[in-house]
């Protein structure tokens, strides 16, 4: 309607002025970046990883689920999932979906739903895709972007690591057919190919990148949602609790913020 049109509008106005300002920064950054800031990141042993922040599996997609390569999203053609089963477990039928990241880009998933984030004093409210090198991040099914968040993170990336660090962005796409709203989160901040209000259409990249944070960070919301600075990445176990355990959120079932839901099984279905 024309209040949404209008917040739209501003949100997007709002959204490019930070977006150039924090380019440029970015950029000025990466070209400087101080060896003890890189350092940053302190190396974590895989079980105790697991333990802390979730399983990872290095999942192989689903025939069908993915676009192939990346040259063919430049050429708009791809090959849709044929997979029926509902986000919910319901006897719901979703519509022909598509993976949000290439196969030639998609490296290995981490079940990290609800997983401590901050020294165990936030919940993670996504699952995150990890991609090889520079990858892309399309648009699952058709929809419109509610919403961009231009600072979404910053990713620092330790000595040796082939990335780079620097800002990344949120980029929320609502898709009428899923009655959902995916977060495709920390795309390259000057990457992002999409503005609020555009409409997309399946296969469509949203952003090329994933090369500061080396991962898509994945979240799902029912309905049509829109994000902002305010709430982005508030959820937070009650009574000031400090979270131990992988998944300890979802398993304990804490508040969620409104509309967040856990997009484990949803992803499953085009993972084998």
């Amino acid at each position: 309607n024309w209040l949404n049109s209008i917040k739209d509008k501003y949100a997007q106005a709002i959204a490019d002025g930070i977006e150039n300002y924090l380019t440029t920064k970015t950029t000025a950054e990466n070209e400087a970046a101080p060896a003890e800031m890189l350092a940053q990141n302190e190396a974590i042993l895989e079980d105790e990883y697991e333990e802390y922040y979730g399983e990872e599996t290095t999942n192989q997609l689903k025939e069908g689920a993915y676009i192939a390569s990346a040259d063919q999203i430049e050429s708009g053609t791809y090959v849709a999932s044929n997979d029926q089963s509902s986000v919910t477990g319901a006897a719901v039928n979703l519509p022909k979906i598509i993976f949000p990241v290439p196969k030639d880009n998609f490296q290995k998933i981490s079940w990290n739903f609800g997983s401590p984030r901050d020294e165990g004093t936030r919940c993670h409210p996504g699952v995150d895709i990890y991609t090889k090198l520079q990858g892309k991040v399309i648009a699952m099914s058709d929809g419109i972007v509610t919403s961009i968040i231009p600072a979404f993170i910053r990713c620092i990336r330790a000595p040796g690591e082939q990335l780079g660090r620097g800002y990344a962005s949120a980029v929320f796409v609502y898709h009428p057919a899923l009655d959902k709203t995916v977060n495709y989160g920390e795309i390259d901040i000057d990457k992002v190919k999409v503005k609020v209000g555009d409409k997309v259409k399946a296969g469509q990249i949203l952003g090329d990148g994933t090369t500061y944070c080396n991962m898509l960070h994945f979240e799902l919301y029912n309905g049509r949602y829109i994000g902002d600075y305010n709430n982005a990445l508030n959820w937070f176990p009650p009574n000031n609790i400090k979270l131990t355990q992988a998944n300890e959120c979802e398993k304990k079932n804490y508040l969620k913020p409104a509309g967040l839901i856990n997009p484990t099984s949803f992803l499953k279905t085009m993972t084998i």
